[in-house]
């Protein structure tokens, strides 16, 4: 019976919670236009910017590819990992959440397990607690609970709620 709720529970969170992220991918193209009289200024100067290989401006860009109002995946997912192979710590994050969910990228589980990991080091609580998820259940790593203990304690740490639910579930539950 517990493992039946738990499994239960874990599929809720990571719906609830990878939704919730996904939000955070949402660029605020009202900012943007503040900074000019133009209603594209902002857009027009962050999109230079990418160009130019700044990664922050590529990071912030493919989200508003990912989101806008014409969202194009495959275009967020390209500038997202220019970024991302940059070093960026959240767009290693973000690029890590769209493999797991395959947006915008074939789902591979591994993939999103790598970057996470890079994120992770880089202290990206978001990425400890996903990298997390993906030892639990053994998805694109070998199944380890204890070091998905270790993430989640981690994120925890660091104030993530989803993270320490998590914990409180893996140590609740565990083998």
């Amino acid at each position: 019976m517990k493992k039946v709720v738990l499994i239960f529970f874990l599929g809720a969170l990571f719906s609830v919670f990878s939704w919730a992220e996904l939000g955070n991918l949402r660029f605020t193209l009202t900012q943007a236009r503040a900074a000019g009289d133009s209603p594209n200024f902002g857009l027009d100067a962050l999109s230079a910017l990418a160009e130019q290989g700044d990664p922050e401006a590529q990071t912030s860009l493919g989200a508003k590819y990912f989101a806008g109002d014409t969202p194009d995946s495959a275009e967020a997912a390209q500038l997202i990992r220019r970024a991302a192979e940059r070093g960026v710590p959240t767009a290693r994050e973000k690029l890590g959440l769209m493999y797991e969910e395959g947006l915008g990228v074939a789902q591979d589980y591994a993939e999103a397990a790598k970057w996470y990991r890079l994120a992770a080091e880089q202290g990206e609580s978001y990425s400890q607690y996903g990298l997390g998820r993906l030892y639990f259940l053994g998805l694109g790593v070998s199944q380890d609970r204890g070091m998905a203990v270790k993430l989640f304690r981690q994120a925890a740490e660091r104030g993530l709620i989803d993270a320490r639910i998590m914990l409180g579930l893996a140590l609740m539950f565990g083998d």
